[in-house]
Protein backbone atom coordinates (compact mmCIF):
# COMPACT_ATOMS: atom_id res chain seq x y z
CA UNK A 1 0.00 0.00 0.00
CA UNK A 2 1.43 3.33 -1.06
CA UNK A 3 0.01 6.66 0.04
CA UNK A 4 0.65 9.80 -1.98
CA UNK A 5 1.51 12.64 0.38
CA UNK A 6 3.07 16.11 -0.02
CA UNK A 7 6.15 14.87 1.81
CA UNK A 8 6.37 11.57 -0.02
CA UNK A 9 4.60 8.25 -0.61
CA UNK A 10 7.04 6.18 1.43
CA UNK A 11 7.98 8.85 3.97
CA UNK A 12 4.44 8.99 5.35
CA UNK A 13 4.25 5.23 5.85
CA UNK A 14 7.62 5.14 7.58
CA UNK A 15 6.92 8.19 9.72
CA UNK A 16 3.51 7.01 10.88
CA UNK A 17 3.25 3.35 10.05
CA UNK A 18 0.95 2.64 12.98
CA UNK A 19 -1.40 5.46 12.03
CA UNK A 20 -1.38 4.25 8.44
CA UNK A 21 -2.31 0.75 9.54
CA UNK A 22 -5.33 2.13 11.39
CA UNK A 23 -6.37 4.36 8.50
CA UNK A 24 -5.95 1.46 6.12
CA UNK A 25 -8.32 -0.66 8.19
CA UNK A 26 -10.93 2.10 8.33
CA UNK A 27 -10.56 3.03 4.67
Amino acid sequence: GTVTTPDGPAVYMVQTRQAFERTRSVA
